[in-house]
């Protein structure tokens, strides 16, 4: 059995790919790296919000991966729903097409929660993107 650490890192590493893969690493390391401040600053819901003004959501909800701040949406919102391991958010296996519903809708307690495994996630996503960034 794995620890949710380990399902962390496999799960940030793999999205790290992605980033890799679509020659969005520079920008991608950049925001990873700010992002955690931002949702310290100004809370989950409000930074998860400028994510979506700035990849240009949708009308069915979907957020644009094709701009970096949607990959990073995407990555975020993936992980809170995630039911791999030990991870049973307050999010986990949601069917709505976008998080910010979500977000607003529960109750304090999972919204901190919520909070708490976006950044525990933004830090292996950040480790990996400068890690491959320097080689």
């Amino acid at each position: 059995m794995k620890s949710l650490d380990q399902i962390r890192a496999a799960f940030a590493w793999e999205k790290v790919q992605d980033a890799i893969t679509n020659k969005q690493l520079d920008e991608y390391t950049v925001l990873v790296k700010k992002f955690p401040a931002m949702i310290a600053t100004n809370g989950l819901g409000q930074a998860m919000a400028f994510l979506i003004s700035k990849a240009k959501m949708d009308l069915e909800g979907s957020v644009e991966t094709g701009k970096v701040q949607g990959r990073v949406f995407t990555h975020v919102q993936q992980w809170l729903r995630h039911e791999q391991g030990h991870y049973r958010g307050p999010y986990a296996g949601s069917d709505r097409k976008n998080l910010i519903m979500d977000i607003y809708e529960n109750d304090c307690l999972a919204y901190r929660q919520a909070q708490g495994e976006a950044l525990a996630i933004l830090g292996y996503l950040r480790m990996f993107a400068a890690g491959c960034k320097n080689k």
